[in-house]
């Protein structure tokens, strides 16, 4: 570009740089099971153990979620998304989970404000709520003299005063109340006009009015200062309680009696009451749950709009079945309804996958039995449970699912989507349920059961990379999810070609993008080949896009890839050579 030139019009061309395709992030998990406390039926993004009893609470005594999630940080996992279940849909509130509550009463005996505990569970009925109206923290003089039919006053300091600050104006003969609309240094502003007027010299002083909020579980307190009924107050207590509070939530009543008797009354330890944590009519229903938009999800449905979970598990599938005690989960069958839904999830966002667990202390014939109830090749099954450490000596048996979703995130991190996640240990596990010999492993393995086998000096193990696919091109894991992680980066990564004009100039982009992409891949060892043409082809052309998808608005672009398959048997030849021994016998005559 010149520096110097005649006036008139210049054009430069400017070459577009289209987005680089690449793989987004993979092994994040998303866990639906059940918790003392936390957001009901909404995932939440958990990055550490502490994370996760930060937001629910101390382990659920008969539920295996918290081991899962600390399994499978424990195996490499970073994020995951955890989903709380508890029963919740019913035609009476009887049996669903609810959340703790008391109203609080105005000076006039009218309800005032809600509280609530911050989520459903019985663990509410344990919060203690203490009301205080303290003496006003400030107290500014009148310096100028307000007459009737004003709006505004003069003070001394303004320090201590903000839009929606409820305040006093007094005398000592009479007194008025407003709430501040503005501030602006030493003035005070207010809506309505005063209808009395007050004097400098008389004193006059005027002070904001609020109360305080405070709330305590054993071992944890909360208090909330300067709280103001107005909701145009950065203070108003509904909205700044909501924003910051670990144990409550409150709703205002709008109390229809005026200020300052609208304020609560004084309350000391009063108990929230009524909490309910819906887990003896627990139902496969609360697990499989629907989509029906934004603020209306329940269960599996709540994962769909997570876009990064590729791998999902339900540890608590099982202990929800006792917890129900045959009122909602009457047998494996319901338990079975979950796990096909669970597929069918997977099956239809095509971009994540299952991870399965057996039913506990079933024995060869009875693991055997369940697997062959399914064919998916969005599953796989991992057997059989395992032993864990509690507080001191204790152990308990869970679930495999969240220590396999972390090996699954560890070997994802450290080679790559396409590596089958096998032969690798599995930490923070002690024992297995049971130890299997090796034809029950080489049988399970047939069928399409994960085993963790015990390797002397090698600790445990996850022995196996199948699905329960009947298919054989899908019949490894590493396959289906190889498939999974670029149709997701596929179809995040070409969002630019919609509306592009749809001729050969764009064709040519699009083949340069994806085989560039896909060329990478194949260097990193994804696809099968001596060459990059061995392990994959992109086609888009005239070929895949004749005139009449062209009229339709439709752009075919056809992709063919040789993923890498696990060697799972390794054979070794050994001969031995002899020496002709005739030969060697002339010799030494």
């Amino acid at each position: 570009m010149s520096s110097i030139r005649a006036p008139g019009v210049y054009f430069e061309k400017v070459e577009d740089r289209l987005p680089p395709l690449g793989l987004g992030p993979t092994g994040q998990a998303g866990f639906l099971g059940l918790a003392t406390r936390g957001p009901l039926h909404e995932p939440v993004r958990i990055s550490s153990t502490q994370d996760f009893l930060d937001t629910y609470g101390a382990p659920l005594h008969e539920g295996f979620l918290a081991e899962a999630v600390k399994g499978f940080f424990d195996n490499g996992g970073k994020v995951c998304y955890v989903v709380r279940i508890a029963h919740t849909s019913a035609r009476s509130p009887e049996g669903c989970a609810a959340s703790s509550s008391a109203t609080l009463q105005d000076r006039l005996g009218q309800p005032t404000i809600l509280v609530q505990a911050r989520s459903e569970g019985t663990w509410g009925n344990e919060i203690r709520v203490d009301v205080r109206t303290p003496p006003p923290a400030v107290q500014a003089l009148l310096v100028r003299d307000i007459s009737p039919g004003e709006n505004f006053a003069q003070i001394r300091s303004g320090r201590g005063f903000q839009v929606g600050s409820q305040c006093r104006i007094y005398d000592g003969a009479q007194e008025r109340y407003v709430t501040v609309n503005r501030v602006e240094g030493k003035a005070l502003f207010w809506q309505d006009p005063i209808d009395v007027g007050f004097k400098s010299s008389a004193p006059t002083f005027i002070e904001p009015l609020s109360f305080e909020i405070e709330a305590q579980v054993p071992g944890y307190k909360e208090r909330f200062t300067d709280l103001s009924l107005s909701p145009a107050s950065g203070r108003y207590f509904a909205r700044f309680i909501n924003a910051e509070s670990q144990l409550l939530r409150c709703v205002d009543q709008i109390s229809p009696s005026p200020f300052p008797q609208s304020l609560p009354q004084e309350a000391s330890r009063l108990m929230l009451e009524g909490g309910a944590d819906g887990l003896a009519d627990l139902t496969p229903h609360d697990f499989i749950g629907y989509n029906k938009g934004p603020g209306d999800r329940r269960g599996l449905g709540a994962l769909e709009v997570v876009e990064d979970i590729d791998l999902i598990a339900t540890p608590d599938l099982f202990a929800a079945r006792e917890l129900s005690r045959g009122r909602g989960f009457r047998s494996d069958k319901d338990v079975e309804i979950v796990h096909e839904a669970m597929i069918t999830h997977c099956e239809r966002l095509k971009d994540r996958f299952a991870l399965l667990d057996l039913p506990p202390k079933a024995g060869f014939d009875r693991a055997l039995q369940y697997r062959l109830l399914f064919d998916s090749a969005f599953a796989a099954f991992y057997y059989p449970w395992v032993v864990v450490p509690k507080e001191g000596r204790k152990r308990r048996t869970i679930p495999p699912c969240g220590h396999i979703a972390g090996v699954v995130a560890r070997c994802d991190a450290d080679l790559g989507v396409h590596n089958p996640p096998a032969n690798a240990i599995v930490e923070g596990i002690v024992d297995m349920e049971m130890l299997l010999n090796d034809d029950h492993l080489g049988q399970l393995n047939h069928q399409g059961i994960n085993c963790l086998k015990y390797a002397p000096a090698r600790g445990i193990r996850v022995w196996g990379a199948r699905t329960i696919s009947s298919d054989p091109d899908w019949r490894y894991v590493n396959v289906r999810r190889i498939f999974n992680t670029m149709r997701r980066a596929l179809e995040q990564g070409t969002q630019w070609v919609v509306f592009e004009p749809n001729g050969p100039t764009l064709w040519k982009q699009i083949h340069r993008t994806l085989h560039t992409f896909l060329e990478q891949l194949w260097l990193k060892g994804y696809f099968q080949g001596a060459t990059a043409s061995d392990g994959f082809y992109v086609v888009c052309d005239k070929t895949t896009n004749p005139p009449e998808n062209i009229d339709a608005g439709i752009l075919v672009c056809e992709i063919g890839i040789a993923p890498v398959r696990p060697a799972e048997f390794i054979t070794f030849r050994i001969s031995q050579h002899m020496e002709d021994r005739a030969s060697e016998d002339s010799m030494q005559r």
